[in-house]
């Protein structure tokens, strides 16, 4: 009896110690991610990232699926640029969708828009939502997490203009 139980406590140890063995922050697939973009002509470079992608229900319309993306780039000078886009109605899909039929939100005419906005953060503490530009997702691989695309804005309000950028991240 008592081989049993020493035989079951070790097996119990087993299966309670190995999985937390495991790296369950696996960046393997994550190891070449960038965001870059040119304001005013300066370069502006990510250096760390923390990404989502939220598959569900839309919260604010019940029974409707939908895909939301939030990129969260920050620099080694403290600034930061966040880009939140997102798909709604897409009951397949396991990726965002690709293309450049997104809207900015203050376009936005319909709940089943694609439809996207910015928010950065300069080092000298300037910071702007912009909810006009452009965003082209030009690929979205589930198997990779890896989504690629392109971007531009204008921020009149601060006069920081001619934005373009690009950016292939990884997501939770």
């Amino acid at each position: 009896m008592k081989t049993l139980l020493n035989s079951l406590f070790a097996l119990f140890c087993l299966v309670i110690i190995l999985p937390s063995c495991g790296n369950d922050d696996d960046t393997s697939v994550c190891d070449d991610s960038f965001l870059s973009y040119k304001m005013n002509g300066e370069l502006w470079t990510a250096e760390t990232f923390n990404n989502t992608l939220f598959n569900g229900e839309d919260p604010n319309v019940p029974g409707v699926p939908t895909r939301r993306c939030d990129i969260r780039a920050t620099s080694s000078d403290g600034g930061y640029l966040t880009i939140v886009f997102n798909n709604p109605d897409q009951n397949d899909a396991d990726c965002v969708e690709e293309g450049s039929d997104y809207v900015s939100f203050e376009d936005v005419t319909s709940s089943l828009q694609n439809a996207f906005f910015f928010q950065y953060r300069l080092p000298d503490g300037t910071q702007s939502s912009v909810l006009k530009g452009t965003l082209s997702i030009t690929s979205c691989d589930p198997a990779t997490k890896n989504i690629k695309g392109t971007f531009s804005f204008d921020d009149e309000f601060y006069e920081n203009v001619g934005t373009e950028g690009n950016f292939s991240v990884c997501f939770k």
